[in-house]
């Protein structure tokens, strides 16, 4: 958003989207015990310069197309600011983090979330789980879907949830 004026938003659990499309994606490993993070690891992959149409992936149902920022924009943009401007926020967040808790980030999620009262397919280990309605992101971060099957409400850890259009 800052880097560009792209109007990106999040797609749970961590994609970044732009116009219905996938332009970066997030991973986390850690090592906590019950009392503390040992460390983390953040992977970041972002399609900045590239045509996306020459990006080879396997299309699995209900996965959004990708995108790049070059794509949106219609030009290259600087790789070095757009990563000076990352790692700025990274560290912003990280501070936030440390002085708010999480729930200031979850409640920035919720703000950015392309989901969010949109019907949806929740996949785990390739078969559907629950399809319903993306009600909320949880202070703990998990997805909380309102199911179709019995109106109930899960909240979901884990899992590839695609909107249902």
């Amino acid at each position: 958003r800052d880097a560009t004026g792209l109007d990106a938003t999040l797609k749970w659990p961590n994609d970044v989207m732009i116009g219905g499309k996938k332009v970066a994606g997030i991973l986390l490993a850690l090592s906590a015990e019950a009392d503390a993070i040992n460390y983390a690891v953040v992977g970041i992959g972002l399609n900045a310069n590239v045509d996306a149409s020459k990006i080879k992936i396997e299309r699995e149902e209900g996965r959004p197309p990708v995108t790049s920022l070059q794509d949106e924009l219609g030009h290259a943009v600087s790789r070095l600011a757009l990563a000076k401007l990352l790692l700025e926020k990274l560290e912003r967040y990280c501070l936030v983090l440390e002085s708010q808790g999480p729930e200031a980030i979850v409640e920035e999620w919720r703000k950015r979330s392309s989901m969010l009262g949109l019907p949806v397919r929740v996949m785990q280990r390739g078969r559907l789980q629950y399809s319903g309605i993306a009600a909320d992101i949880n202070d703990d971060g998990s997805l909380r879907v309102r199911t179709d099957d019995s109106g109930g409400e899960v909240a979901v850890v884990s899992g590839d949830v695609s909107v249902v259009y």
